[in-house]
């Protein structure tokens, strides 16, 4: 697998790089639990305090990227998907996959206007992911590919190295949906 560069970056799931970090290295990070309230909650009544949760707040001395580039080498030691072998997915799993990224829209058959945009990879052997993504960790200019024209969509092959937890397999949809980790330009 060949290294990535902050250049080619082009999604980054901060909260999983900073967990594998935690369990790779050991070293656990400040944290801190907060109790807030939301809108619903002022009554202080414990019944009808609706809307309370509590957070965790986690505090490193490395940045995501700098832990990312301490734990890339364990980070490689994942499979490669190979459709052969990985035809079924029986639970959720981990894999690189290497193809090219695009936007697909799935509208619904019986509602004309109820239409998503959503990130799709296509493998070596056209097989499908559906990425389940968080605008958060997508990287600046690549978010908003899901809200350009259909017109201007249409032309987004991104050849890429991503890995990708496989979460099923669709067979409605004929994809496997899957939730991206890191994603990355690769050259060509």
């Amino acid at each position: 697998m060949e290294q990535f560069k902050l250049d080619n970056l082009i999604y980054l799931d901060v909260e999983f790089i900073a967990l594998k970090y935690e369990e790779i290295t050991g070293n656990a990070p400040s944290s801190q639990l907060t109790r807030t309230e939301g809108m619903k909650a002022g009554l202080g009544i414990p019944v009808l305090s609706a809307g309370v949760h509590t957070q965790e707040t986690r505090s490193y001395q490395l940045s995501s990227l700098g832990m990312l580039k301490r734990i890339w080498m364990d980070l490689e030691k994942y499979s490669s998907f190979e459709k052969n072998i990985h035809a079924t997915i029986e639970k959720p799993q981990i894999f690189w996959v290497q193809g090219h990224i695009t936007v697909s829209i799935w509208g619904n058959p019986k509602d004309k206007d109820e239409k998503y945009s959503y990130f799709q990879m296509l493998d070596k052997d056209n097989t499908d992911f559906s990425l389940v993504t968080k605008g958060e960790y997508t990287s600046s200019g690549y978010d908003s590919l899901l809200e350009i024209s259909p017109a201007i969509q249409n032309n987004i092959n991104i050849p890429v190295n991503a890995l990708v937890k496989i979460l099923y397999h669709s067979t409605v949809g004929k994809s496997f949906v899957s939730t991206p980790f890191l994603i990355f330009e690769k050259k060509k």
